[in-house]
This record gives structure tokens, sequence and C-alpha cells, in this order.
């Protein structure tokens, strides 16, 4: 691994560990290549990895198949359980089951390299159906670029903590996330952008304070996609 790696998975650790306890049990919805499932690994979590790609599937089940501390799940996490039909791109970072998400951030410019080819139906899950199977997690990760609102829609007893995907395009979506969180809760919530593992705020604040944020970050040109990060508010620290 090169210096810069090294650096990168020693700043991602130490951004997780203020959430991911030893022992505990983490969700990483939309796993991807496995690299916050490994993160998560090192802090002594158990890990529920969740995502339907065949491409990346074959990756976890290399990297982690053998390992009695991930669990698998070949499916996306939606508002039901079923099937839905994943639009499947040549960057599998940005594969979704959202075609209005793919409009928005494609007329914004955004992933001008990607292309949405092909369809797959996929397998889907609830939030609620991973927490009967598996036990609450202390702390679960969704980025399922553009469902994330439908994801927390499957969701109906709060979480001690979590983040969601935004993307500035697609800021709504952000908004709907943050009040369908308060609908289960309160929350306070800070937000980091790209793969900075810096929160921007520095401090959580309350839902309609990070709903100004995110807002901002909207009319903001050249503004990254980033996470926001939601804490049940007797949480806060």
């Amino acid at each position: 691994m090169n210096v810069q790696g090294s650096v990168r998975k020693e700043r991602m650790r130490s951004f997780y560990a203020s959430f991911i306890r030893k022992n505990g049990l983490a969700f990483d919805v939309g796993a991807n290549h496995g690299e916050r499932v490994e993160t998560f690994l090192s802090l002594g979590a158990r890990v529920v990895a969740v995502e339907p790609q065949p491409n990346c599937l074959a990756d976890l089940y290399a990297k982690f198949g053998d390992d009695d501390d991930v669990t698998i799940v070949d499916a996306a996490v939606d508002s039901q359980s079923g099937s839905a039909t994943m639009h499947l791109s040549n960057n599998d970072m940005v594969s979704s089951l959202n075609p209005d998400w793919i409009a928005r951030v494609r007329a914004g410019g955004r992933f001008d390299d990607s292309t949405w080819d092909e369809i797959l139906e996929v397998k889907t899950v609830t939030l609620d159906g991973l927490i009967d199977e598996f036990g609450v997690p202390d702390f679960m990760k969704i980025d399922v670029e553009g469902n994330e609102h439908k994801a927390l829609l499957g969701l109906s007893t709060p979480v001690r903590a979590l983040s969601f995907e935004y993307t500035p395009e697609d800021i709504d979506t952000a908004v709907r996330c943050v009040e369908r969180l308060q609908a289960l809760g309160d929350h306070v919530y800070d937000l980091s952008p790209g793969e900075t593992f810096v929160m921007r705020m520095g401090r959580y604040v309350r839902a309609d304070d990070i709903m100004s944020a995110l807002d901002s970050l909207a009319r903001q040109e050249g503004e990254p996609s980033g996470d926001v990060y939601a804490l049940l508010s007797d949480l806060e620290r």
C-alpha cells in the first residue's frame, strides 16, 4: 500500500471510531467493494454488508467470504421488500434504483464519464428486515445513490447513529431524509463533504440548521457530494 493510501485508511478509521465500538454491529448499506467494511472490521465490529451488484458481490465474497464477522446480503435496500430494477453503470459506484437521481446528476454534469446502459432486477430488503434478522446496529452507513429516502422509509425505529449520502443536484432527497429521521425521533446532525472524513460544521446541530446547510450547499457551484451524520439527540457529545 502506498503512503497516501495508508494515510487515507487511518484517517477513515479514526473518523468512524467515534461511531463504532469494539464487538458492536455496523450495517454497510451499499457496500460496493467493501472499503467501509474493512474499516468497520478494523474497529472490532461485526458487519452486515448489503450490496446487489454482481461484480461488487464477487469482490466482497473474495475479501470477506471466510470472515465470521461479516455477513454479505445480496440485495438492495428499499422502502419495501421484494424486487426492483437497478440501473447498472459502467462506474459501479453510481448504479442506482432511482432513475430521477440519474437524470439529475447527468444534467448537472456529474459523472460525465458514466453510462447507465444495463438494468438488473434485484432483490430488495428493508432496514427493518435487516434489524429483525441481525439486530440493532450501533451505526448504519447508507450510500445508495439517490434511494436514501426510500431506504429510510423502511426503518420504523431510530438507531443510535447513521449516515446517508447527499448529492447537491438532489438535495431535496437529503432534506426528506432529515424529515424522515425527525419523524422517528429527535436527532442532531453534522455533515462531511466528499471523502474528507472531516465534519464541516464541527458540532452537531438541530434539524433546521442542517437543512439550511444542505440548501446552501446545493447553491454552491462545484460542491462535492458527501454524507450527513445523524445521532439521536440524547447521544450528542
